[in-house]
């Protein structure tokens, strides 16, 4: 499939505006480019921006899509050239890292679905709602003590991420660290930002240890 070189020039420049963070704070005119235009192509990159809901919903339901990057046979390609040209350089590199819950296909995806889901069943949300409801109202006395919030970030983020520490048993003095690590995590999956995965490995080593020593 080809596209127009003015087409392509025009998706190139809309796609660079949305990775812009001078356009975060106000979004929606350019969102409403993105839905007007259609699928953003780039050939050149092996690249597709879908904006509409019926087009990713398409695409994430069609039989050949994968969130495993492994089975892409163009992204083997590209991690097998680029680990030759290190290999070549003398750089030693370290063993493949299987991909994470999030990038994996049904029956691997499936399975471990399961097993996290026990953690999310309804008995087990019903049994922290008090903890649920105090948390809430803390979030709320400190919203109303400054007399002004971001809902996003003095609200809808910590509130979930303080339900999930509570989910995971993670010590409440460690709710900091844990919070920050997890928005490092989150950042990683950003096109702002590199990867972060190393400090929330750390916490995740560290916190596994003493659960193993207690």
């Amino acid at each position: 499939m080809t596209t127009a070189p003015t087409e392509q020039a025009e998706s190139q420049g809309l796609l660079l505006q949305l990775l812009d963070p001078g356009n975060r704070a106000d979004p929606y005119g350019l969102a409403a480019q993105f839905r007007d235009h259609g699928p953003l192509q780039l050939p050149e990159a092996r690249l597709t921006v879908f904006s509409t809901y019926r087009d990713c919903d398409e695409v994430l339901r069609h039989p050949s899509s994968a969130s495993d990057r492994s089975k892409s046979a163009l992204a083997q390609a590209e991690i097998e050239s680029h680990t030759q040209a290190l290999t070549e350089a003398g750089v030693v590199l370290p063993p493949p890292v299987p991909p994470g819950f999030l990038f994996l296909d049904p029956p691997d995806h499936t399975r471990m679905r399961k097993l996290v889901s026990k953690a999310f069943a309804p008995r087990v949300i019903n049994a922290l709602k008090p903890d649920i409801n105090m948390l809430v109202d803390g979030l709320l006395d400190q919203i109303a003590a400054k007399g002004r919030f971001d809902v996003v970030d003095d609200f809808a983020y910590p509130l979930p991420v303080a339900v999930i520490c509570r989910l995971l048993g993670v010590p409440i003095e460690d709710e900091p660290q844990f919070n920050h690590a997890s928005a490092l995590l989150a950042q990683s999956l950003d096109p702002f930002h590199g990867l972060y995965r190393c400090t929330l490995g750390r916490y995740g080593r560290a916190y596994a240890g003493r659960i193993r020593a207690a």
